[in-house]
Order: structure tokens, then sequence, then C-alpha cells
């Protein structure tokens, strides 16, 4: 075996992650991500969002050769990069939904949490993270007011924002709502 590869299998865990695999191979995180979601380097999907992907350092060894031999096999299309987030939430939004509507049904669906709402409930019903909810505070898209340094949302201003056109372009945002709507609209019909 090359010297370069053995030093690599010394160096590196029998498994790393994604960010491991694009250090070794001097590749971009869209191109990782593109080889690995493509199958064209075996791993496994731990389904965590910041170390998503495990792959193992033989995969990535074999990727190594493959690549000197066919570089164009594993360059990403063209539109890879400016298409892939567009087609993360535009397969499930339905945009003819109407907001009214959508609204009575995230008051139904969400009925259980309080009026006064905690960024840990916050978080679990709008389906971003902490940051981006304190943002949305600061940035006036979202109401919410400071109770002993933490922030308190009311469910009315939360629910206003995720049936505005602006949050149901973010392609975060838990689509699977939108599908249980439309398990709603029929069972009204």
């Amino acid at each position: 075996m090359n010297d370069e590869y053995s030093a690599l299998i010394a160096e590196y865990p029998e498994y790393i992650n994604k960010e491991q695999m694009r250090i070794i191979c001097h590749i971009s995180k869209q191109t990782a991500r593109y080889l690995l979601q493509s199958g064209l380097i075996a791993c496994t999907d731990n389904g965590k969002k910041t170390r998503k992907y495990k792959t193992s350092i033989h995969a990535v060894i074999t990727y190594l050769k493959d690549r000197e031999i066919n570089p164009e096999k594993y360059k990403p299309p063209k539109d890879w990069y400016s298409g892939q987030r567009v087609k993360h939430h535009t397969d499930i939004e339905a945009p003819s939904i109407p907001a009214e509507q959508l609204a009575d049904y995230y008051e139904m669906f969400f009925a259980h949490y309080p009026d006064v709402l905690s960024i840990a409930e916050a978080v679990e019903i709008a389906g971003f993270n902490s940051n981006t909810l304190c943002k949305w505070i600061s940035e006036k898209k979202l109401r919410g007011f400071l109770i002993r340094g933490a922030y308190a949302i009311p469910k009315i201003s939360l629910i206003g924002y995720m049936v505005s056109p602006e949050y149901r372009k973010k392609p975060n945002q838990k689509n699977d709502y939108i599908g249980g709507f439309q398990k709603w609209q029929e069972q009204l019909s």
C-alpha cells in the first residue's frame, strides 16, 4: 500500500465524520455532502444534524484512488449546489393553502401548549433553534418579551409568523405540519 494511504490509516480512526473526510480529500463541504448523499462514498447516516454522516477511512482511500484515475465521475452536477436547498422544501410545501385555514389548524394542533411559550416550546413548534427564534424577536419578525432574563413568546404571535409567506419559504421548517393540515381538511370535508 502507498505510504500516503498507510499514513492516513495510522493517523485517523477506522470511522470518520464528514468534516474529517473533507480535510483528507481537500474538498468543499458541499462536495463532501454530495459524495456522501449520492452514495459515491459509502457511509452511514446517524441522523444528527451537525455530524450527520460517518464513513470508514478505507472507503475514503478507495475514493482517493479512484478519483486519481477517473476525476470526472466525482464532480457534482453544475446545478446541484444552487438547487439542493430549494428541492428540500418545495416538494412538500403547499403554497395554495390559505393562511387563515392554516392558522386555524395550527391553533387546534398546538392547543395543548400554553398561551405564552418558553423558547424551548417555541423551538419544538417552529422547528428552528433558539438562536434563530431570538434573532426573529430582535428583528421584530416575531413578538416576544423578557421574563427574568428569558424570552417568552405568545403562541398566537408564533402561529401568525408560521403562516406568513416568509416563514413558509424557509427550508428548515417542519413541513410535516402541512401534511397533517391536508389530512385535517379531508376530515372536515
